[in-house]
């Protein structure tokens, strides 16, 4: 029996290390994966190239992956206690929050992003157009500087679409024919609202016209 239990102690120990990524002390990371995980307590560096073809949620103190060759197409970036820093070869959709710093972002195409939360300052490079989902909800304690082809702010709260209500300290762009716009988007129904109205208008039209029979029953 305790042979057993050391067996599958150690079994347990292997596939851990093997395929979990979690410390308390700084930590490296590369390699391609099709979904990557991290979450330390420190640091998260890279010794190699970082490719990811699903998504990636990476979270530590501080996030330093500034290889060139970086090719992730979903990533979910929080640095607790430091700055953020990331480049990327390609297109890339991501969240990014620094509560206590800063985040530099480079993509050598499209940037999507979806969470934005920074004490101090945030700078985006990209050699596509910069799309920001909810933009009502970012906030940048310091400098958002964003260089693009173009940029657009996405609101989805049904208020007017405006530049001057956005929870920044200031506004740095550095864009083409100041290709810079706002707009507003429809928040999506779940898919199940329509049959629902459906059913209620179906409803309704039963009862109204088993009323109508009855009153015509009676005259």
């Amino acid at each position: 029996m305790i042979f057993k239990y050391l067996t599958l102690g150690y079994l347990t120990t292997l596939i851990c290390t093997l395929f979990c990524v979690t410390s308390v002390n700084a930590t490296t990371i590369g390699g391609s994966h099709t979904n990557f995980d991290v979450a330390v307590g420190d640091g998260v560096f890279q010794v190699s190239p970082l490719t990811v073809s699903g998504t990636a949620n990476i979270e530590g103190s501080s996030i330093t992956l500034t290889d060139s060759a970086n090719d992730l197409n979903i990533g979910n970036f929080s640095a607790t206690g430091g700055d953020l820093t990331f480049v990327d070869s390609n297109a890339l959709t991501g969240s990014f929050l620094a509560p206590s710093g800063n985040v530099t972002v480079s993509t050598g195409g499209a940037l999507e992003i979806t969470a934005l939360s920074v004490l101090g300052d945030a700078t985006f490079a990209s050699l596509g157009d910069v799309i920001v989902r909810d933009a009502q909800d970012i906030s940048v304690g310091g400098t958002l500087s964003i260089i693009a082809a173009s940029v657009l702010f996405e609101f989805s709260d049904g208020t007017a679409p405006n530049l001057a209500s956005l929870n920044v300290g200031l506004l740095d762009f550095d864009v083409p024919n100041n290709a810079v716009s706002v707009a507003s988007v429809a928040i999506p129904l779940p898919g199940a609202l329509p049959l629902l109205a459906g059913g209620l208008g179906l409803m309704g039209l039963v009862g109204w016209r088993t009323k109508r029979r009855s009153a015509t029953s009676c005259t």
